[in-house]
């Protein structure tokens, strides 16, 4: 299993037991990975599998293929990010398995049987598979779910047709990448530098709305997706009293007019005053949302989901929990002597308050000398606050027996001694 381990100082990528690479707080690889340009990897691609496989006629032309047929595109990749020395071979393979369901499509072959379809694939993608490698068969089955006979649309099977390409993945991450470090944390970036990164942050959402599907972190505001929904689903009731639906139309006028100078504001080139205005404008708007933190969100489907992640924040921030002395359940505490929780109970009270009274007179019941100290101070508090005695007696006497007190704890003063002096204390 690979997996990556986040902390403050970076994080470490971990593949089943060794560490392969680190990542720290300078973001080396990330910042390298953003300037490549990767955008020669389809067209690299099509040449490869073009070598052995007929683009009209699907047929295989018996080619053999060699290390260097691939050559340039793992270089490519390899000098992409440390995280493809490990990967670069799946990263290829499925790439391939892209474009040939995409040449598929194309062509209208979506009833091909698994013979067909497995023997083609491996036809060009024998260098990256591993001996007994189960993936045709998963491509495959991909590809049955894609076109069964209940499934495909017209619409579907022509959107398809107009959008596959070969490393989908890649390029749509590598895009997503550059533009979240544009628009979010960039200083530099033109007409945002005034902006908190929450609101950056929602400016990004609004404006590339789809985004939003596929990472997790997002800004705690009203989502871009709402202006979707309601545009599309809103009737002409609807829009009379669906508050939303004021809501989408506001959002569409902001963020439709940036749309066509997108390009020019992440190139730096010289705005025109359309695309100017139409930036100025979604600005202004962003300015005027509420700052509010940036969260994660996850999708719950069991109770485990939601948390696990919450015991995994509260190792992560050292959280210090102990079980409360009267209810035995779990609370976080700052001071390390706290021994009671915070829960209010169904009579009001709180385990802090109770609990601290009932200890209290546990502690007297087991203890003679605290009993007999607090009987006295008790009688000379009432009659300090009754005027039997002047208020500045009864302090200058309570501070008397703390230390005669102490002296007991401490072994040098008997309880005897100790009850004789109270007993027989007299106020001058």
């Amino acid at each position: 299993m690979k997996y990556a381990v986040f902390t403050e100082d970076g994080y470490d990528y971990i593949d089943s037991s060794y560490k392969v690479f680190s990542g720290g707080k300078e973001h080396t690889y990330l910042f390298d990975y953003a300037s490549k340009d990767i955008s020669a990897l389809p067209d690299l691609l099509d040449a490869f599998v073009n070598k052995n496989l007929g683009k009209k006629t699907f047929d295989l032309k018996g080619y053999k293929y060699a290390k260097e047929d691939g050559a340039q595109i793992e270089e490519i990749l390899l000098g992409l990010h440390p995280y493809y020395v490990e990967n670069v071979q799946e990263v290829i393979k499925r790439a391939l398995g892209e474009m040939f369901i995409s040449r598929l499509e194309i062509a209208g072959k979506t009833r091909e049987n698994k013979t067909w379809f497995i023997n083609r694939f491996t036809g060009i993608a024998s260098l990256y598979l591993n001996c007994g490698d189960e993936y045709p068969l998963q491509l495959h089955e991909e590809y049955r779910h894609k076109f069964r006979a209940d499934h495909p649309n017209d619409w579907e099977v022509l959107y398809f047709r107009s959008c596959s390409r070969a490393f989908n993945s890649e390029l749509y991450e590598h895009e997503l990448i550059n533009r979240l470090l544009y628009w979010v944390l960039d200083t530099s970036a033109p007409y945002l530098s005034n902006l908190t990164i929450a609101q950056r942050m929602w400016l990004f959402g609004n404006i590339y709305p789809g985004y939003s599907y596929d990472f997790n972190i997002e800004a705690n505001f009203t989502p871009a997706q709402y202006y979707h929904l309601d545009r599309e689903y809103c009737d002409d009731k609807d829009e009379e009293t669906n508050p939303m639906y004021e809501h989408a139309n506001k959002m569409h006028d902001i963020f439709i007019p940036i749309h066509p100078y997108l390009e020019l504001y992440e190139s730096g080139g010289d705005l025109t005053p359309e695309a100017e205005a139409a930036l100025n404008k979604a600005i202004l708007h962003a300015q005027s949302v509420r700052d509010k933190p940036i969260y994660e969100k996850h999708e719950i489907k069991k109770i485990g989901h939601l948390l696990i992640p919450e015991v995994l924040q509260m190792i992560r921030n050292e959280t210090k929990i102990k079980k409360c002395t009267r209810c035995n359940r779990y609370f976080v505490y700052s001071n390390k002597n706290s021994k009671f929780c915070e829960r209010v109970w169904e009579d009001g009270n709180r385990c802090k308050d109770v609990g601290s009274s009932e200890s209290f007179q546990d502690k007297l019941k087991s203890d003679p000398v605290l009993r007999c100290y607090r009987n006295v101070a008790r009688r000379f508090r009432r009659w300090s606050n009754s005027g039997k005695i002047d208020p500045a007696q009864y302090e200058n006497w309570y501070a008397i027996a703390n230390k005669e007190l102490e002296l007991v704890r401490s072994g040098k003063l008997s309880f005897k001694e100790f009850k004789d002096w109270l007993d027989k204390y007299k106020f001058e």
